[in-house]
């Protein structure tokens, strides 16, 4: 068992730098960094903007480098009862975090509730609903892998992907008092807001592509590997051909500064597989079957327990983040 955790070093390397790089976007957001640069803040969004597309990826990458294998070993039944188990905790983070928002006065008593029941926002913990959400359609989504193999898996992806633009055709309708839940869940509908749970599955099913490649110990994986990157970049990027209708600058800039997520335009979620795949590559490449420097040690317990830090992070920045707007010299 120690070689695998040795070979696969990278793995947890790259959770700890998407929960890194999370927290860090949303300390920037908190501390009013992004409002102080103006305009200038679209250079330091270009690079905290993947930090949402890679953390969904990786959680994807561990549904099936963790729960598909254990859905071989023990079966469905015993691996099912860990993902309800893992569903209430998400759900559970996503209420304590809403909760720390409201304490901390970013809104309204009524926004919290409505929060729980996911006709409002918990500031900094909606992708803790969308994992709480699909981790109830992860038993289904392994029972078909394992039935119909990873090309499956890519298939999935694809066709979620091409869905993207029909719903955007919803825009302009109103389904009164459903309209958040819609967004939500759908990105359905005229709210603003993003990743909708449909559309964060194409982040799941990348991360469950790519992490099918890894299956042993082997030079052959490690080619596999990295074929499986190029195959998913590929397919991202013929499917980003037909989806996106403005030139890769202008795609990278609304990428970066938030429309195509606030709209969950098929560009958001393309961008952010290409800028995922290329993130876990290069941690593969970079770091391979070497032991970390001790100082890198130091803050691989944010990804050995991700949700954990992730929350407590969040909870942090929730009740105490407007004390560092008040005082200038916390403020880079």
């Amino acid at each position: 068992m120690q070689p695998t955790l040795q070979r696969l070093t990278f793995i947890d390397a790259a959770r700890t730098y998407a929960v890194f790089l999370a927290l860090l976007a949303h300390a920037f957001i908190t501390t009013g960094l992004f409002n102080q640069l103006g305009e200038a803040s679209i250079y330091i969004k270009q690079f905290t903007r993947v930090a949402t597309p890679i953390f969904v990826f990786m959680f994807g990458f561990m549904v099936e480098f963790v729960y598909a294998k254990k859905t071989r070993e023990l079966g469905g039944k015993a691996v099912k009862q860990r993902l309800l188990a893992r569903s209430f905790q998400c759900y559970l983070a996503y209420v304590l975090t809403s909760f720390c928002g409201f304490l901390g006065g970013y809104y309204s008593e009524g926004n919290f509730i409505y929060s729980l029941f996911f006709f409002g926002d918990a500031r900094f913990g909606n992708i803790l609903r969308v994992y709480a959400v699909l981790l109830l359609l992860v038993p289904v989504i392994i029972r078909l892998r394992i039935r119909l193999g990873t090309g499956f898996i890519l298939i999935s992806y694809v066709c979620v992907v091409l869905s993207f633009n029909l719903l955007e055709e919803t825009r302009n309708l109103s389904f009164g008092f459903l309209d958040h839940p819609l967004n939500v869940f759908f990105g359905a509908g005229p709210v603003k807001g993003g990743p909708s749970i449909w559309h964060s599955l194409s982040f799941l099913l990348a991360g469950m592509f790519i992490a099918s490649s890894l299956e042993c110990i082997s030079n052959k994986s490690n080619n596999q590997f990295y074929t499986y990157c190029l195959y998913l970049l590929a397919c991202s990027l013929i499917l980003a051909l037909f989806l996106i209708q403005e030139s890769p600058s202008e795609a990278w800039t609304k990428f970066a500064d938030m429309s195509y997520r606030l709209h969950n335009m098929a560009g958001y979620y393309l961008i952010g597989v290409v800028c995922s795949v290329i993130t876990l590559a290069v941690f593969s490449v970079v770091i391979g079957k070497k032991p970390l420097p001790k100082w890198a040690n130091i803050l691989m317990p944010m990804g050995y327990s991700s949700l954990f830090s992730y929350t407590f992070g969040n909870c942090l920045l929730n009740l105490f983040g407007g004390i560092s707007t008040q005082i200038p010299s916390l403020v880079f």
